[in-house]
């Protein structure tokens, strides 16, 4: 109940640009963590997917963009099968595919980049807001204290609080996810190289 009253107390004394800000940051909040969710798992399937495909031509019952250059390798298979292709232009078709892949794997991550960057001076410029809106408020009362002057910027500190809970989860899983997202890229990059490498030899 205390706690209910606290919060109450809080929203109630902040200004519309503080309650704005808390808000925008809480949104990002959910933002960053969706995405950090969702890239995660993204990765771990394109390794599953990568692990399932280099091991011979099954198809992955997994939707993954990274199944779209194991699925264009196939294509072209089938294709070269009928009639030889040309080696630069499977290659070609190879590469596109995995640009393709790649732009997929990355959406997201310019998001957290961004939120991570930004989100301390959105919080920053909440609690300026606040502790100026605050002061306007204890400018002319008698008797000022201690307790009355820390309270309301007590209150506008919360929005820098929020605005680092929001960046470092951010920038922590950029750099993670970055990392993990580099050794597919890897992966993907040495499996094209082979397959170019097999319709060379099969046109040689």
């Amino acid at each position: 109940m205390e706690a209910n009253s606290l919060w109450l107390s809080w929203w109630d004394s902040s200004g519309w640009v503080v309650r704005g800000v808390f808000l925008l940051l809480l949104g990002l909040s959910v933002v960053v963590w969706t995405i950090i969710i969702s890239k995660s798992a993204r990765i771990r399937q394109g390794l599953q997917v990568y692990a399932a495909s280099s091991e011979g031509d099954a198809e992955s019952s997994v939707s993954h963009p990274a199944e779209a250059l194991f699925a264009e390798a196939r294509r072209l298979k089938e294709l070269s099968a009928q009639s030889p292709l040309p080696p630069a232009w499977a290659a070609e078709r190879l590469r596109v595919a995995q640009r393709r892949a790649q732009m997929e794997l990355d959406v997201g991550m310019t998001w957290l980049a961004t939120i991570g960057s930004s989100a301390p001076f959105i919080g920053l410029l909440g609690t300026v807001w606040g502790i100026m809106h605050a002061l306007q408020q204890l400018g002319g009362a008698e008797g000022l204290t201690l307790d009355r002057v820390a309270g309301p910027v007590g209150e506008a500190l919360v929005a820098t609080a929020l605005g680092l809970f929001t960046a470092i989860p951010a920038l922590w899983a950029y750099n993670l996810l970055l990392r993990g997202l580099r050794k597919l890229s890897l992966r993907l990059d040495d499996t094209r190289l082979e397959l170019e490498r097999s319709f060379q030899q099969k046109e040689g």
